[in-house]
């Protein structure tokens, strides 16, 4: 099971054959069409077909590693994106929305920290 999920709120899994990336593995960011989540297993393990993936779509708060793209940093409050050119979380907003920054981030800079997913296909949007 992913262990970077600090905790976890409401419970949403169930496996899928992810947009991107490729070849999750536990503990990353995933898409899958509009909506984001986190893979609870590799793809293929748990049982599942072997290009399925257990996601938990959930709202859950999970250690990521989050890229300042855009310049400036990213705050606390920020909301942060999946990039499926990079397979990462960033803050440009050209990504699908992911969830929303606890910790921040330096300018220029990747660092790890706390991200607050929510379970909202349109997070950030408006």
């Amino acid at each position: 099971m992913a262990d970077n999920i600090v905790s976890s709120i409401l419970r949403m899994t169930w496996p899928v054959v992810v947009t991107d990336p490729a070849a999750p593995n536990s503990g990353d960011p995933v898409r899958f069409g509009s909506m984001t989540g986190i893979a609870m297993l590799d793809e293929g393990d748990g049982g599942v077909g072997a290009t399925e993936t257990v996601v938990d779509f959930g709202m859950y708060v999970a250690d990521h590693p989050v890229t300042d793209v855009v310049g400036g940093g990213i705050a606390v409050g920020a909301t942060v994106y999946y990039d499926d050119g990079a397979d990462r979380l960033e803050n440009d907003t050209t990504g699908t929305p992911y969830g929303i920054a606890l910790e921040t981030v330096g300018a220029g800079l990747t660092a790890t920290i706390q991200v607050l997913h929510a379970p909202h296909p349109a997070l950030g949007a408006g």
